[in-house]
Formats: structure tokens, sequence, C-alpha cells
């Protein structure tokens, strides 16, 4: 049993997904515990910064499901076009993030 103590050999990886043969669950666990921990700070840290604009958050959103308004069944309508529109988006802001 080894001690339990943390160095950068025990979760570093040369590519993504690589464990070790046989696989190492202890270098898997703490490369989740870390992968939970950034993926918390950036969900606590995008809700601060979205809680003090969320009114001009919900006013884009009715600007840009103006146009289905009219649409029968107006809910499945809206969530689609969002979820295009999201994707959209994040594609456009990612490309000109990676290009430079």
């Amino acid at each position: 049993v080894r001690p339990l103590e943390c160095r950068w050999e025990d979760f570093y990886c040369r590519c993504a997904g690589d464990y070790g043969e046989p696989i190492d669950y202890r270098r898997w666990l703490i490369q989740l515990f870390i992968w939970v921990a950034l993926v918390l700070v950036a969900r606590s840290v995008l809700s601060l910064l979205m809680y003090p604009v969320q009114d001009q958050l919900y006013t884009a959103a009715e600007v840009v499901l103006s146009p289905f308004n009219h649409v029968p069944n107006n809910g499945k309508v809206e969530v689609s076009s969002l979820c295009r529109f999201a994707v959209v988006s994040h594609r456009i802001l990612f490309f000109f993030l990676i290009s430079r």
C-alpha cells in the first residue's frame, strides 16, 4: 500500500486517457477529481458573472425567440432554435479563440 501523498507523476499523463498498463485507478481518480473541481469552478464563475446581467440575458433571449411567437407548439421550437443558436455561437467563438 502506497502512502497517500500527491505527486505530479501520479496524475500526469503524456496523453489524455493514458492511465498506465494495468490501469492505475489512483491516477484516474486524481485526474477525475481535478476535472470535477475545474468544472465546478468554471460554472461558479460563470454563474457569478451571469447573475448581475440576467435581465439583459432574458431580454436578448426574447429578441432571439421573437420570430417564433406565432408558431404553434412554441416550446419545442424555442428549445431547438436555442440549442442551434448556442452551438453556432459557441463554434464561432472558439473558432476565433483557437485560430489565433
